[in-house]
């Protein structure tokens, strides 16, 4: 009976310990959960394009709150077309209104498959990325509580380590960046409980827990990010097999090599598409010597695991971290606080050298290592195969959060349970790290720093800056006292984890609750004259929008949100011959600007053109104005779909100069001579009932003899045509286009999109299912008996 009760008790402590991390969730989201609020940085579309005139309506606004685009212009069209998708029974393969028309899960930033974030199908999309972000707070933290004392620790460390991982500056600086940040990495921690607990009690069922743990992480939607979780997963592998008993590395090999395989198996419908995709996409590699000098994080910066706004905060409206830098170095690029209370603990566990806490302190300093551009990143650029494509090299920092979260739980729970009178080393402990870091800074920023002070008194407050450094002193302080305290027998070790818990979340949240904004969600994406113009006219055509700069233009992706196909769009992965043909009228790309006359336009059938500047003579002629912006209508654009005879034969060295300075009615360029069609010319004829969904395009066309159907659409390697209902050869037109042959008479043409690598990705999901029932099956049968 005593037994019954004791196990009642830990079950409640266990229900209160999850209360307490939702509880967090729901305290740090709450300005965005507010009804009628959104943690999306919406109102940065006050200050764009068509929705500048609607200031008026929003009497709050005085300027962006915390300027993010990506946010805007990428993860919200996104979720929303993934939404509607899903609610008209079709998996969203293709996206029609972006870039003429591109993969769409194949992406990946576009997550799909992700069921983490389901509350997308049941809220408005402004409402579901607060919720979902308050969803995984909370599984972060209670995911690093359970791992955690998967290795031996106490109730205290296991919360202590929770609130530092989910509340770190990586997390939150990247909170409106779900994949970047919570859909990937909110699964490390469970990744790595579940692995511990196979090893702890050889049962399979553990090992299947890490093969969803491995398929959430891929499905989450960043390939970086995941890099760096499976990175971290492996040295874990490695060294909890290295200092294991011998006996259980067989187990453990065959555990670790079931988990990824399945893992993989599991996200293969979602991971073959990106993968394709990828190897087809117009991503450059990067010089080392340009990552190294504009996005590696700058030792001196490490000053931000003491003084998180040592640099200021965009919220503040006086960051400066990233002035002198060509590429943008922004503030979640380098977002590694983890409280001060976490930096005592952490040396604690390894001053105290937990076993361990070995492997994590190895964590936190390759992280670092990778982060700041070391001979560690460089062997991993010239060594991992597509790791020189990737962006930030601050995302390693991930991985230095978790492994601090971690060692403070260890820290924290070694201090709860083994109280010894050893005060002094806590002073001395506190003073080395404030003479290094103060030497850091001196020496790798001291110059630049004065230097600041005396050019960029608009940004720069010094008021400001001894705020901040007084804050990071008194956090360090509490933590030095609670440590003294409880050394010194003054603090039980209960009151000690309590108030260290409070102390800690306290500081977190101090510096991370404001960083996402919470403005009114009336904001997200209202029509404006100028969209109902657009909605109205444009029909099958295509708009496009130029500006000086992304302030004075439709940004790329968010015509989506009104149903409008543009050729321009945002994303980091898109196909390379599409690339090619668009930028013989964009050559400054990713800037704004395009060539408003190119030949380029017409052919990928643009009737719209959007642009706060004035165009005069040639096609283009002004339709529509709203405030300062100008819609000017095209009659020169051919048509989505037509049939013609007037092909010409253009090798791939000469297509852009010929697509640069042809009218598209003197031909469309092909890659080798078609021997079915007739040598001499034919009028030209427009398509006919033309029907456009995401995945299927229909019309019909007549010739006079074999011709050449066009479709101004990507001809993207998974579309497949049928001419009256036959399987027809898909024809390369313009370089990236599609066309297809088609005989004398009338017929119809029928484009579907259904690619193999989908196909087999879908099966070969369906066999990792497969396997993870039967061996999760199979090891409860085995346990049970």
């Amino acid at each position: 009976m005593a037994h019954l009760h004791g196990g009642v008790r830990a079950t409640r402590t266990e229900l209160a310990i999850v209360g307490l991390f939702v509880a967090l969730a729901a305290v740090f989201c709450a300005r965005f959960l507010l009804p009628g609020r959104t943690m999306m940085p919406l109102d940065l579309l006050l200050i764009m394009g068509p929705w500048r005139e609607l200031q008026t309506q929003f009497p709050e606004f005085e300027r962006v709150y915390n300027p993010m685009l990506d946010p805007v212009q990428q993860y919200f069209p996104w979720q929303h077309y993934w939404a509607a998708s899903v609610h008209g029974g079709e998996v969203p393969l293709w996206n029609p209104d972006a870039f003429a028309g591109t993969p769409f899960l194949a992406n990946l930033q576009s997550a799909v498959f992700y069921p983490g974030k389901l509350l997308f199908l049941v809220l408005p999309t402004a409402t579901a990325f607060g919720w979902t972000a308050f969803l995984h707070l909370a599984l972060a933290g209670w995911f690093t509580y359970l791992f955690v004392r998967s290795l031996g620790a106490g109730r205290w460390g296991g919360v202590i380590a929770g609130v530092a991982y989910a509340y770190c500056g990586y997390t939150v600086g990247w909170l409106a960046f779900p994949t970047l940040g919570q859909w990937v990495c909110t699964w490390l921690p469970l990744l790595l409980f579940c692995y511990t607990r196979a090893l702890q009690t050889r049962h399979w069922g553990w090992v299947v827990g890490t093969a969803v743990a491995v398929a959430l992480q891929f499905l989450g939607g960043h390939l970086q990010v995941s890099f760096y979780v499976m990175l971290g997963f492996v040295g874990y592998i490695v060294f909890r097999l290295a200092t294991g008993p011998r006996a259980l590395r067989g187990f453990g090999m065959a555990a670790a090599a079931s988990a990824l395989g399945i893992g993989v198996l599991l996200a293969s419908a979602q991971l073959l598409p990106t993968l394709e995709l990828a190897q087809l996409s117009p991503r450059a590699v990067r010089p080392l010597s340009e990552l190294l000098a504009n996005v590696a994080v700058p030792w001196s910066h490490l000053v931000l695991v003491v003084v998180p706004n040592f640099f200021g905060n965009p919220v503040d409206f006086n960051y400066w971290g990233d002035l002198g830098r060509r590429i943008g170095f922004n503030f979640y690029e380098s977002g590694m606080y983890v409280g001060a209370v976490t930096l005592l603990l952490a040396a604690w566990a390894v001053y105290r050298r937990r076993a361990s806490a070995a492997f994590f302190a190895l964590l936190v300093a390759g992280a670092v290592l990778l982060a700041t551009g070391s001979p560690l990143f460089v062997a991993l650029y010239h060594l991992v195969p597509g790791y020189e494509a990737l962006g930030g090299l601050g995302r390693a920092l991930v991985l230095a959060c978790f492994g601090l979260a971690v060692l403070a739980g260890l820290g924290a729970d070694d201090l709860v349970t083994q109280p010894k009178r050893r005060a002094p080393f806590v002073a001395l402990l506190v003073g080395g790290m404030l003479l290094i870091g103060v030497s850091v800074v001196w020496v790798q920023f001291g110059a630049e720093f004065a230097q600041l002070v005396q050019t960029w008194p608009q940004l720069f407050s010094y008021p400001y800056f001894v705020q901040q450094v007084a804050v990071a002193a008194g956090a360090l302080g509490l933590g030095v006292g609670l440590v003294a305290l409880r050394r010194g027998g003054v603090l039980s070790g209960r009151a000690f984890g309590a108030a260290t818990a409070v102390v800690l979340a306290v500081d977190l949240f101090w510096f991370g609750v404001r960083f996402p904004p919470a403005v009114d969600s009336a904001l997200a994406f209202p029509p404006t004259p100028l969209t109902r113009h657009l909605q109205q006219t444009l029909g099958d055509g295509r708009m496009v929008s130029t500006g000086s700069d992304v302030r004075a233009w439709f940004p790329p992706n968010t015509p989506m949100m009104y149903g409008l196909a543009d050729i321009q769009g945002s994303d980091s992965l898109w196909w390379r011959q599409y690339a090619k043909l668009l930028r013989v009228a964009h050559p400054d790309a990713p800037t704004p600007r395009l060539d408003v006359g190119s030949p380029i336009l017409d052919r990928l059938s643009v009737t719209r053109l959007v642009t706060f500047e004035r165009v005069t003579g040639g096609k283009w002629q002004r339709d529509f104005t709203s405030g300062a912006l100008h819609v000017y209508r095209s009659g020169a654009a051919r048509p989505r779909g037509f049939v013609t005879r007037t092909v010409q034969v253009v090798s791939d060295d000469a297509l852009a100069p010929w697509l640069a300075t042809t009218p598209w009615s003197e031909g469309v360029a092909v890659a080798r001579p078609l021997a079915a069609l007739h040598p001499e010319p034919a009028a030209f004829g427009a398509a006919e009932r033309l029907t456009v969904t995401p995945h299927h395009v229909e019309f019909t066309v007549s010739a006079d003899a074999p011709a050449l159907a066009v479709l101004a659409d990507p001809l993207y390697p998974g579309w497949r045509v049928r001419v009256d209902g036959a399987p027809a050869e898909p024809i390369p037109t313009d370089g990236a286009l599609r066309g297809v042959v088609v005989p004398k008479g009338t017929h119809t043409v029928v484009w579907k999109f259904h690619p193999a690598s989908y196909v087999v990705g879908l099966f070969l999901s369906g066999v990792g299912l497969l396997m993870a029932t039967a061996l999760f099956t199979a090891a409860r049968r085995m346990h049970v008996t």
